[in-house]
């Protein structure tokens, strides 16, 4: 017997359904958020860094965006109309925002990220 949690596409079996008609099977490996969170970053002379721990036993996945005026830019993002360099890292012990660019950036900006409850692979 196949223990679990499934969802099938619409009109299909979720019994009965394959792989590729399945929307969700626990028995795939998902992304797992353990949370969702925001900060800012300060840029100034169109450099900006934030360093946030984690506080994790382990490196883990970080998805991020950068909010600008009504856009969000997917870390790492090069922006080619203002010459933008949006990137970011992960170590054993802290998350590394850094934003950038024309000085005419300078200003307060606002990060959403998602963090995993599993360790990254590298």
């Amino acid at each position: 017997m196949d223990f679990g949690i499934k969802i099938s596409k619409s009109g299909v079996d979720v019994k009965t359904a394959s792989g590729e008609n399945l929307i969700l099977s626990s028995s795939k490996n998902c992304f797992k958020m353990a949370d969702y969170l925001t900060t800012t970053i300060v840029v100034t002379g169109g450099v900006g860094t934030k360093t946030i721990a984690h506080g994790l036993s382990f490196v883990p996945v970080v998805m991020a965006f950068l909010k600008r005026v009504d856009n969000y830019h997917k870390f790492p993002f090069i922006d080619s109309s203002d010459y933008s360099i949006g990137n970011y890292y992960v170590n054993a012990t802290n998350i590394v925002f850094q934003y950038g660019g024309d000085v005419g950036l300078d200003g307060t900006y606002t990060i959403y990220y998602y963090l995993s409850d599993t360790e990254s692979a590298s």
